[in-house]
């Protein structure tokens, strides 16, 4: 399904079409005939894709592409984190106007990820990439537990699915150095996925600058 969105959000079609060479053809035709005008209303192009009806067969992937710089992202953020659902949303960015902000927070929000193509960069590779990387997810419906140290804050809280050559990142603090094992479950070809890691913590000195950023409070504590 295409969505556009200048001053207001129009479609292609009103629901998603089966992937066949006759609707590929006449979506290449619509896009080719899209104007460039008007303004970045993203936000209704973004409740208009996240509102349509779920289908419980299919995990919905949402590619928001621009190459226009978006405001309110307040708003936008806001509103994808209560309509997302079991979506994923992906950000898309050509050019030195967009808003990077923007696009990467929808993505973390999204459990997805965002790629930037510059203006000097051939975006004909950097679109197979990114197709490439949607198409191949190693794990979904990522969940993370641990055992024998107490671990706290974990963020982004929502924990994204882990794609082809992109890592799933999660910082987090602990009060007590120790050992443990954190376990991460998730599924894989359609069968839930189990790995446990075993791992120690030792005692620090201090606290890191950048880290008493994320948890003021820690600033005087000795473990982070």
């Amino acid at each position: 399904m295409l969505i556009d969105f200048a001053d207001r959000a129009s479609a292609f079609h009103d629901a998603p079409l089966p992937n066949l060479p006759m609707h590929v053809q006449r979506a290449e035709s619509y896009l080719e005939a899209l104007p460039a005008s008007g303004g970045t209303n993203q936000l209704d192009g973004l409740l208009r894709a996240l509102r349509l009806p779920a289908d419980p067969r299919r995990v919905r992937e949402v590619l928001l592409m621009t190459d226009g710089f978006i405001g309110n992202e307040s708003e936008i953020i806001a509103a994808a984190e209560a309509n997302l659902g079991t979506a994923r949303v992906f950000g898309f960015g050509i050019g030195g106007s967009v808003n990077h902000y923007l696009l990467s927070r929808l993505s973390q929000v999204g459990r997805g990820f965002y790629q930037f193509v510059r203006n000097d960069e051939d975006p004909e590779p950097a679109v197979e990439r990114f197709v490439r990387r949607i198409e191949r997810p190693m794990l979904t419906d990522l969940s993370v537990s641990w055992s024998g140290v107490e671990v706290l804050d974990v963020l982004p809280r929502k924990v994204p699915d882990l794609f082809d050559a992109e890592p799933v990142v999660l910082v987090g603090r602990y009060k007590q150095p120790g050992a443990g094992v954190v376990t991460l479950r998730g599924m894989r070809n359609g069968g839930p996925e189990e790995l446990k890691v075993s791992f120690e913590i030792p005692a620090a000195e201090g606290a890191s600058p950048g880290l008493s950023s994320l948890w003021p409070a820690l600033a005087s504590r000795s473990s982070t």
